[in-house]
């Protein structure tokens, strides 16, 4: 992906500030072409399963634009690691494609199986710089799951934690299970919780010891609990967040990782997972899933929950994530179930609706190419604040970490999630506490305490959330705040943001990026009126949102939603959006924008 990082470099002085586009193109409005190019870079990268059968079918729909490859690993797989993979054609073939790649899941949300030969297939890929990593998935929760496990199977019976009496666990497929180690996993790690700091040190030594499994090469992906920064600090080759309708505040999570790259120079993805939904299950398309080992038939069913082709999250909330990784910066994108959804069959390939939404997709970005999100604002974490728990932010526990009480810097991360990035509390079936309605949800990264200074100049609003007194201002127009937790606090925060070209208004999510030769991208997204219920999409024509967009030049262009526009004067837009979709719009030229 060196390419891509060069593109992106010579097109970016620096996020968040002012970008200028040095070539004035003429406005165009015609899909792209749906020729297949294997060659073509795209807005994002896509890392498919690795099954020829696969690749086959998306070569024939012309989505091999882009792409690199996911080496399977499930924990529905008895056999050993290196057993499988030492001597893996399909490992062998990835390494051979010169394309990026990177071996998903050896620990977490699924029965672990045992790492034994892990090691030599890390010196195998080690020195190879298109790999990605080992994927370490889930590593905030998988950890705190599995201590919780070993209370209920073994001390709470009045069984020591021991290599006996762990044993009955290892290697099942159905529950009860461990799902972030066994005994060797956790026989250094485990260690009594009583309070947050415990708690931290656990994740850290759960890492370090999966760390020195895969030679420093993981792959680190988090949900509820956000710890890129921890990873990043402890040695992670690469971090990807995964989103979808699980995780509450995507925008926070995208820009927890984001902020965490950029601090360590590092690019970042997105792992999207199509679960979801009433009643709870996943889309699977084709009786077949490369989850089961030997590819068997799921029979509507993986670890009890269902799996139909009608089920799963929402494709409204799937097309908007998909848009808004890539206007946030996200460099490569696998999925969690894929291979599963994108065709009714193997024979003649025919789309489904979740291919079609990939495919518009990846023909709309192969038009425009990377996008360097514009991100005016840092939020600065406290020192010594090592994670954020979605879980508390969102609203939906009381305690950090499944067991503790809040510290002060999550009761006013909550509130700032609620009043400026617009949290909405979880509903059943719907997905607006996922993707908010705040045009402000794309204004941040999010950075740690010790984040180097000129780091920090690059933004134009600092938020510190510790009651500590700040650093003064780097620049003379940056605007420092110190989030106490209070309505004015918000309001604050929000002026700082508008935008001097470019403001919305309106209840829409909002993100911004940088294309090369292009100009600026806006985003709007309406988050709101989608439901996924008893296998049916709905969307609600009462939740249609009007924004206004001021302060732009005369020759703005709408490459996607155009047919949403219900005014145009000299310097604004206003669109009415309806449920669940999205509008891009295009400065194009030498514009400026912070």
């Amino acid at each position: 992906m060196e390419h891509r990082r060069i593109l992106c470099l010579r097109a970016m002085v620096v996020a968040g500030f002012v970008l200028t586009v040095a070539t004035s193109v003429a406005s165009q409005t015609s899909r792209p072409s749906t020729s297949p190019d294997d060659s073509t870079e795209c807005g994002m990268t896509f890392l498919f399963h690795d099954d020829p059968r696969f690749i086959a079918g998306l070569r024939r729909h012309g989505l091999l634009r882009d792409y690199g490859y996911r080496i399977h690993n499930t924990g529905l797989d008895r056999r050993p690691f290196g057993e499988r993979w030492i001597d893996s054609p399909l490992l062998a073939e990835a390494r051979r494609s010169g394309r990026p790649f990177y071996i998903d899941r050896i620990a977490g949300g699924m029965p672990f199986q045992s790492l034994k030969g892990i090691e030599q297939v890390a010196a195998g890929v080690k020195d190879d710089s298109r790999f990605l990593g080992f994927q370490l998935h889930e590593w905030g929760n998988s950890p705190i799951h599995d201590y919780q496990r070993v209370g209920e199977l073994l001390l709470k019976k009045g069984l020591p934690f021991s290599r006996e009496h762990f044993a009955e666990y290892e290697g099942r497929t159905e529950s009860p299970f461990f799902g972030g180690g066994d005994f060797d996993i956790y026989e250094t790690v485990y260690r009594p919780l009583h309070t947050q700091k415990d708690a931290e040190e656990y994740h850290a030594a759960y890492f370090r010891r999966m760390s020195e499994l895969t030679a420093g090469h993981l792959m680190a992906v988090n949900g509820y609990f956000q710890l890129y920064h921890t990873a990043l600090k402890l040695g992670a080759r690469n971090v990807m967040a995964e989103i979808g309708n699980q995780v509450p505040l995507t925008a926070l999570q995208i820009a927890c990782v984001r902020g965490a790259a950029r601090q360590h120079g590092k690019e970042f993805g997105v792992y999207y997972e199509p679960w979801g939904g009433a009643p709870f299950g996943c889309p699977c398309a084709v009786g077949w899933s490369p989850w089961f080992p030997g590819g068997g038939n799921p029979d509507n069913k993986v670890m009890g929950y269902k799996i139909r082709p009608e089920l799963g999250s929402s494709r409204s909330l799937q097309r908007r994530l998909l848009y808004y990784a890539w206007l946030s910066g996200a460099r490569w994108c696998a999925e969690e179930w894929g291979v599963e959804n994108y065709f009714s069959n193997w024979d003649d390939y025919p789309l489904t609706e979740y291919g079609r939404v990939v495919q518009e997709f990846i023909e709309l970005t192969s038009k425009f190419g990377p996008a360097v999100p514009i991100v005016p604002a840092a939020i600065v974490l406290p020192r010594n604040t090592p994670m954020i728990d979605l879980r508390y932010v969102g609203g939906y526990s009381d305690q950090l970490y499944e067991m503790f009480p809040a510290d002060e810097f999550h009761v006013r991360m909550r509130h700032f999630a609620l009043r400026v990035l617009g949290a909405r509390p979880h509903r059943n079936g719907f997905d607006d506490f996922n993707l908010t309605p705040s045009p402000w949800i794309g204004s941040f990264d999010v950075l740690s305490a010790d984040a180097p200074a000129d780091l920090l100049r690059r933004y134009d609003l600092l938020v510190y959330f510790s009651k500590g007194r700040p650093a003064p201002p780097a620049r003379p127009e940056q605007r420092i705040l110190t989030y106490t937790g209070t309505d004015d606090d918000a309001r604050t925060c929000v002026e700082a943001l508008r935008q001097p070209a470019g403001d919305v208004e309106g209840e829409v999510g909002c993100a911004r990026a940088h294309i090369a030769g292009r100009g600026i991208m806006i985003g709007l997204f309406n988050n709101l009126g989608v439901s996924k219920r008893d296998g049916k999409e709905t969307t609600d024509p009462e939740a249609t949102r009007t924004a206004t967009v001021r302060g732009l030049p005369p020759n703005v262009d709408l490459p996607l939603g155009e047919q949403f526009a219900t005014r145009r004067d000299r310097d604004s837009i206003e669109i009415a959006i309806p449920a669940g979709e999205i509008v891009l719009l295009l400065i194009p030229g030498d514009q400026q924008m912070r």
